[in-house]
């Protein structure tokens, strides 16, 4: 809420009793009437501004709202920051744990032949090449499979 046009009243009411004052001395008494006349005409306009609530003031109650909501954000933003750096920390080490090579499994995986299977399909689902997947049962890349046939699974 603006307070500048109340103060430049009540500046002016200030103002207005030392010239009462003044004229009272100096002056015939229907000036001074006169002049307190505008002063109590001044005093009801700076009540009535005093009580008047404008856009002003409902401008500044959303201002005062927004920055505590502001505030609030800001907090949720440095606590998502927080856990954002743990978060990259962790898996940091992670990655860091998990740059040891684990030795390649040499148990021999077999593989019952199910109706529709292909060799690609196989290869895939063990994450292993196609051509491996034929040397391995001495099979040609472009052999048929039959249900119920077994297949061994080459280390990756």
């Amino acid at each position: 809420r603006s307070w500048a046009p109340i103060i430049v009243l009540i500046g002016a009411i200030a103002v207005l009793s030392l010239v009462i004052q003044w004229a009272a001395r100096s002056r015939t008494s229907g000036e001074y009437q006169r002049l307190a006349s505008k002063l109590e005409s001044l005093e009801r306009r700076v009540a009535a501004l005093e009580n008047k609530k404008g856009p002003g003031s409902e401008v500044i109650s959303k201002i005062y709202r927004m920055e505590g909501q502001i505030g609030g954000l800001e907090t949720s933003i440095a606590a998502l920051s927080k856990r954002m750096d743990s978060l990259t920390q962790q898996v940091k080490v992670a990655k860091t744990k998990g740059s040891v090579k684990k030795p390649k499994s040499t148990a021999k995986r077999i593989y019952k032949v199910q109706k529709g299977d292909t060799l690609f399909g196989i290869a895939k689902k063990y994450g292993v090449r196609v051509d491996s997947l034929c040397r391995a049962n001495g099979l040609s890349s472009k052999a048929v499979l039959h249900p119920g046939q077994r297949l061994v699974i080459p280390p990756k």
